[in-house]
């Protein structure tokens, strides 16, 4: 008996799909991810919806994930977009780009380059006629592909495109890519999830109903049966029936169904093989190879494994469709087994030396075909215990080199790598991919990538070749640095390189490729990543990126005048100046006050490793030039501010694929969050860079998690971060450490001390913070200790003393302008002319400092500023005027659970005789109703302009943010409040007294 092709059991996930399609439809883009256990019904699901779509004019490809295979980087995407390109109804210039995407000699400049094609042919593709897009087995799928999905569904709701992915739950891991990414799909893009329960006992007469046209009299009994022994899984069911039916155990009998006498049946992968026993011995035999290509059979592929002819293979497809084991493309080019269990089945039935030559088959049948996928190759010949599989996956890895995908460049080295074994003599090719795998790893595994390189360093004596043992102890240097271990870094580093200009000196011979691994490039023609080819006499060994890696690292550890005359001498030396010493040389510039000098270098960074799609470091550097240029020296030039978080932004979103988990695209910003009041968003940041993060990052994130637990009065934790990051307390020596996250502890650790009223504690701080400023040569960074020298003065009641310390603070910071130390100068300096009674001079420079606080959006040195304004005008007799800026700041610090500064605003405000006018959102009626989702008071904020009938656009204008951050709390609303768009939210709003 043949089943209908009819869903069933699934009407409302079935509705819900024909709603966003049809929203689709009409321009407003969305994406669903729907899951479930094998069987559950999710490809029935998917296709129901494309029939639909395809029935309304829309585009319709699909992309698949597969088991039991190494994928290329972007394959499930590269599988969908050669499915556009057949379709003969899309636009031959849409062809045409997707042919040029495609094409395996395609050099798409690096990933960026390639993602940004991608994108946009398919948005292009979008303004045509409308998408959908179907991604399934997403569980299996590559990092980078999953990480393209992510930056590709961000803006889908702009656009009439419907990306519908399925995974299953149970093969969900955590070593899957997908795993870690599935929040940031629900909550950047607004994912919905579906997830394919089992059918109930109404569903599972339907299904017979509908199914098989089984109509019983009494059907409890076999309803009863079918649940305890399929679980409600549509599959199982199917394949129940068919045995039932098969074995006569229900039966006809007139015009109703009976069910005769039943025993526990097998499991559901037995009843696969029993159906499967039932072919004849051609068909199975070619079925096992079938089964080792993969879940997708290319025809071609599959004729030119097997030792039979065409006429012969048609029978074997005809009979392998009839009992469901097969079915065939529309196209005709390929066949797909019905259910991935059935191929299992029949992959697991192979023995080992079967499996082993089958794969051996598939192999070569592949490398004699046109063009043929090195990840494919290799995963066969490596399942083949074959040794060609080393050379495949030196391809394999090249190609991943080249779209950025370091992780899995990596990996496929690796296991190259393992089909050698580790040799008794290490030879010289052995070290030189030793070294170019560490390489690739500093980024996502450098404590690994240090083990690599002294593996490399050995094999290079071993094999007698010191290139490779110099330039693996330069790099091992790289590593520790990256792992904060500065002196022993700086040590290799400069031993290495040092080596290598001797080698240089002797004109020394160079393998072609490896001038290329060193820059971490590689040849786009070339087959193999070996030491290949004669060594060629070079005229200096390149080290320029080594002793610009010297120069950042000193300038990491404060050593900022070695830094620089280093780095100025490469300036005139080298033809093309590594990025390593831009950025060391910004550093130097930026301690020292040279602010244009200090911006143009870090923009030559950037520049640099962006030219190089090295998106990792254009993160950092970003990230960099915010915390040691634009907010030091430019904290009121938001326009400029918000230019550098977009790329930073941009960066972070397409890096992951270098490094070991997934990056939040906003990781550049935690130092703007911080300063503009986003403690909360600040706070999650921090947590990731301080469990993932570099060494280096993970000291900023720990700072800015002190820094918060500082303000918010939790000093036992902020003491224990600080402790982290300095072990030794006020006895590290200056360069043991990064030195701006260790300079920023010690100011916090001084606040900690003085807010204590420990002064011993404080003085001892504020000594070992003059100390590290002074020994680096940050002349630039004498404002600030000459402020902690004030702030401590005024503790210990030296009122004058500490006002002519703050003046000299306000002159020095006046050039170079250092707009945040000017805030906390002036207000501190307006505090201590009140108290000396001079009131109008007190005013005067607390307006200023306020002023300056609100045009660099700093929100928690706003309401410092506007509490001692408040003072002043209590003195000055306006309490009116002094109540409403208590009120103002009062609301700055509950936000942002700064209770130290909250409960000496109000015994200050108490004290000074103040009314108590709390704002509507604090009084006590408003008090009893619920919190509105735990929304943060930015996302209230823009919420409630959503329900004005706001634009994201206009929002963002309104705010002075980007577009995209404004789509990401828009996103974060709906997904808190339980929303899927703009009029629900406008509803919520109005329920919450919010609009």
């Amino acid at each position: 008996m043949t089943p209908h092709t009819v869903l069933v059991g699934r009407s409302s996930e079935q509705d819900s799909l024909f709603s966003m399609l049809a929203l689709a439809l009409q321009g407003t883009g969305s994406t669903v991810l729907v899951s479930g256990d094998a069987g559950a019904g999710k490809t029935a699901l998917a296709r129901a919806l494309a029939e639909r779509a395809a029935g309304q004019a829309c585009v319709v490809a699909y992309g698949q994930a597969y088991d039991r295979t190494e994928a290329a980087p972007y394959s499930i995407w590269f599988e969908l977009l050669s499915a556009i390109g057949r379709d003969q109804s899309v636009a031959h210039e849409t062809r045409d780009r997707l042919v040029s995407i495609l094409a395996p000699d395609a050099n798409h400049g690096g990933q960026h380059s390639l993602v940004d094609r991608i994108v946009a042919v398919l948005q292009a593709l979008a303004a045509e006629r409308p998408l959908l897009l179907v991604l399934e087995d997403l569980q299996w799928a590559d990092r980078a592909s999953i990480e393209l999905l992510r930056l590709f569904v961000r803006s889908v709701s702009s656009f009439p495109i419907m990306v519908l992915a399925t995974y299953r739950q149970e093969d969900l891991t955590q070593h899957s890519p997908l795993y870690e990414y599935l929040p940031n799909l629900v909550r950047e893009a607004g994912a919905e999830r579906i997830e394919l329960r089992p059918l109930g006992r109404a569903e599972i007469v339907e299904f017979l109903c509908a199914q098989y046209a089984i109509v019983f009299a009494d059907p409890e009994p076999l309803v009863d049966y079918l649940q305890d022994h399929t679980e409600g899984n549509p599959l199982f069911l199917g394949e129940m029936i068919r045995v039932l039916i098969e074995t006569g155990t229900i039966y006809p009998e007139g015009e109703y169904w009976r069910l005769g006498a039943v025993v526990v049946p097998p499991l559901v992968k037995q009843l696969v093989a029993t159906r499967l026993n039932d072919l004849s011995a051609d068909t199975l035999l070619a079925l096992r190879t079938a089964a080792v290509v993969g879940q997708v059979v290319p025809y071609d592929l599959w004729i030119a494994s097997l030792a039979i002819d065409e006429q012969r293979l048609a029978q074997v497809i005809r009979e392998a469709i009839d009992a469901n084991v097969l079915r065939q493309s529309d196209d005709g080019d390929q066949l797909e087994f019905a259910h991935a269990i059935v191929r299992d089945v029949i992959y697991e039935d192979l023995v080992i030396p079967e499996r082993r030559k089958l794969h051996r088959v598939v192999a070569d049948a592949l490398i004699a075909s046109f063009e043929p996928d090195p990840d494919a190759v290799a995963s066969h010949l490596q399942r083949a215990r074959d040794e060609r599989a080393f050379e495949w996956l030196m391809r394999a890895g090249n190609r991943a080199q080249r779209a950025y995908a370091l992780r899995m460049a990596a990996d496929r080295f690796k296991s190259a790598l393992r089909t050698r074994g580790t040799p008794a003599e290490p030879t010289r090719e052995y070290g030189w991919l030793l070294y170019r795998t560490g390489r690739l790893m500093r980024f996502s595994d450098p404590v690994g990538a240090v083990s690599f390189m002294t593996q490399a360093e050995r094999a290079g004596r071993s094999a007698g070749d010191p290139v490779l043992a110099a330039y693996a102890i330069a790099d091992r240097g790289l590593m520790r640095s990256f792992e904060g271990e500065l002196k022993a870094g700086l040590i290799d580093i400069e031993i290495g390189t040092s080596r290598l200009e001797r080698l240089a000196e002797a004109r020394t011979m160079l393998p072609p490729a490896v001038s290329l691994w060193i820059q971490d490039m590689v040849d786009a023609g070339a087959a193999t990543s070996e030491a290949q080819g004669e060594p060629q006499l070079i005229e200096r060994v390149p080290t320029g990126m080594r002793w610009g890696a010297s120069v950042a690292w000193q300038s990491t550890a404060g050593q900022f005048e070695r830094a620089r005359e280093l780095g100025e001498r490469l300036l005139q030396q080298e033809r093309s100046v590594p990025a390593g010493v831009h950025i060391g040389l910004a550093r130097s510039y930026a301690a020292t006050g040279d602010v244009k000098a200090a911006r143009a270098a870090s923009e030559a960074a950037i520049a640099g490793v962006a030219n190089q799609d090295n998106f990792v470091l254009v993160g950092h550097f970003v990230a960099e030039q915010l915390e040691i240029v634009e907010l030091p020296y430019a904290a009121d030039d938001i326009p400029a501010r918000r230019q550098l978080q977009e790329l930073g932004e941009s960066a972070w979103s397409r890096s992951t694929e270098a490094l070991p988990g997934q990056v939040p695209p906003r990781a550049a910003w935690s130092s703007v969050l911080l300063l503009e009041g986003e403690w909360r968003d600040a706070l999650q940041l921090a947590r990731y860079e301080a469990e993932r993060g570099f060494a280096m990052r993970r000291l900023q994130a720990l700072t800015t998690q002190a820094s918060i637990a500082t303000w918010q009065g939790d000093f036992a934790r902020a003491t224990e971060i600080i402790r982290q990051i300095l072990p030794l307390g006020p006895d590290t020596e200056p360069g043991d450490g990064a030195f701006y996250p260790t300079v920023d502890a010690q100011k916090l650790a001084l606040e900690i001390a003085l807010r204590r009223g420990d002064h011993a504690s404080a003085r001892d701080w504020l000594d070992h913070h003059r100390r590290w400023i002074e020994a680096s040569g940050a002349s630039a960074l004498e404002p600030d200790v000459l402020l902690n020298e004030g702030l401590f003065e005024s503790e210990l009641g030296n009122p004058a003393k500490a006002l002519a310390i703050f003046e000299r603070v306000i002159s020095l910071a006046a050039e170079p302008r250092r707009p945040l130390v000017l805030i906390a100068a002036q207000r501190h300096a307006g505090r201590a002319r009140l108290v000396q009674g001079d009131i109008a001079a007190a005013q005067a420079i607390l307006s200023d400092a306020l002023l300056l606080a609100e045009s660099c959006l700093a929100r928690y040195e706003t309401g410092l500023t506007l509490a001692a304004l408040a003072d002043c005008e209590v003195a000055r007799g306006n309490t009116a005027t002094a109540a409403d800026q208590v009120d103002s700041a009062r609301a700055i610090f509950e936000q942002l659970g700064a209770q130290p500064a909250l409960d000496a605003l109000l015994a200050a405000a108490d004290s000074r005789g103040l009314p108590d006018r709390r704002t509507s959102l604090v009084s006590s009626e408003l008090d009893e109703l619920p919190n509105p989702a735990n929304l943060t008071s930015r996302e209230i904020e823009v919420l409630q302009l959503v329900a004005s009938g706001m634009s994201n656009r206009e929002i963002a204008s309104a705010l002075g943010l980007s577009i995209r951050t404004i789509e990401r709390h828009v996103s974060n609303i709906y997904d808190k409040i339980g929303v899927h768009n703009r009029v629900d939210a406008t509803a919520f709003a109005i329920r919450q007294h919010l609009a």
